[in-house]
Order: structure tokens, then C-alpha cells, then sequence
């Protein structure tokens, strides 16, 4: 045995319960809990350091929430396509109009995530900008910008962790 190192006891018998270790891979963890007598009893209690283990599904909840919102608001923008004023805006509809659900899409499916997440990134950070420098919007109120904030964030927590297990970029690329 090496210095500094200990062995954990094998497992004691209490109540007629064999225990066991805290195993991250099943549903309800029943974690052994000391008590003074030095026997080890089983507690249901929700274990926060094994939490880890629902990253798949955390990142599947946050991929349907950003692409409802995308997919939502997207075609809102494509009746804006046979307006003739705002000309320089114009361009701009069309493409967000096209991009979101595209993008919206990719997010859903969890196919090509991280390029769909920088793109619909980069149009939060288009919008809040509009709507702080150009249309100075109050961070809440009426048409304020901490929607597209907390969009933001969403896109970018994807574009750093990527979409998770349950997508198409781990069936179909390995990713």
C-alpha cells in the first residue's frame, strides 16, 4: 500500500442491508452514511456530486429550449420580406429569417451543433447589439434585451460542450 493511501473498510452488514458504494449509474443513489456505532446504513438522499451523470439529458433539455425559441421566432421575420421600406434592413430580415430556423433546426437535431450555435451566437450578439447602441433598449422592459442575453449564454454553454450524447453529431460524426 502506498503512503498516504487508505483502505476503505469492506462493507458491514446493517439492518440486514449489504451496502454498497454511491454508483453514478443508477437512478436513486442510496449513499452509505456513518453512524456512530460505525456500521454503514442506507439513506435515500440526492447525491449533487453525481449530477455529472445527467449531463446528456441537461444538454438535450438546453438544445430544445434554444431551438423552440429559434424556431418560433425565425418565420416571424419572413412576412417582413415584401416590405419596400427600411431597404438597408431589408437584407438583413431576409437572411436572419432564413438563418434562425436553419440554425434552430441544427440545435434541435443536435446536427452540426457548435457551427449552428456560433451562428445563432453571433445573431444575439447582433440583436442586443441593436437593441443597446442603435435603439437604446433598457435591459427589461418593453422590447429589452436580457432575452437575447440569456439566448446568448444558452448558444455559447453549446458551443462550448458541444450537443451532448443524445445528438446527431455523436451517431453520425463521433463528436
Amino acid at each position: 500500500m502506498q503512503a498516504g493511501l487508505r483502505m476503505m473498510p469492506p462493507p458491514v452488514e446493517a439492518s440486514g442491508i449489504t451496502s454498497r458504494r454511491c454508483d453514478p449509474q443508477r437512478r436513486f443513489f442510496f449513499c452509505p452514511v456513518r453512524t456512530y456505532t460505525k456500521r454503514i446504513i442506507h439513506m435515500p438522499m440526492l447525491n449533487l456530486l453525481f449530477l455529472g451523470a445527467y449531463g446528456a439529458f441537461a444538454l438535450a433539455v438546453a438544445r430544445v429550449v434554444l431551438a423552440a425559441v429559434f424556431l418560433a421566432h425565425g418565420p416571424m421575420k419572413w412576412s417582413l420580406w415584401k416590405t419596400t421600406d427600411a431597404k438597408p434592413m431589408k437584407g438583413l430580415m431576409k437572411f436572419l429569417s432564413v438563418a434562425e430556423p436553419l440554425g434552430g433546426l441544427g440545435v434541435l437535431f443536435g446536427f452540426l451543433t457548435r457551427w449552428a450555435a456560433l451562428g445563432l451566437a453571433l445573431v444575439m450578439l447582433g440583436a442586443m447589439y441593436m437593441k443597446i447602441f442603435v435603439w437604446k433598449r433598457t435591459f427589461t422592459g418593453e422590447n429589452g434585451w436580457e432575452l437575447d442575453l440569456s439566448l446568448f449564454a444558452l448558444s455559447v454553454v453549446l458551443l462550448v460542450l458541444g450537443a451532448g450524447a443524445w445528438s446527431l453529431d455523436r451517431v453520425l460524426l463521433g463528436m
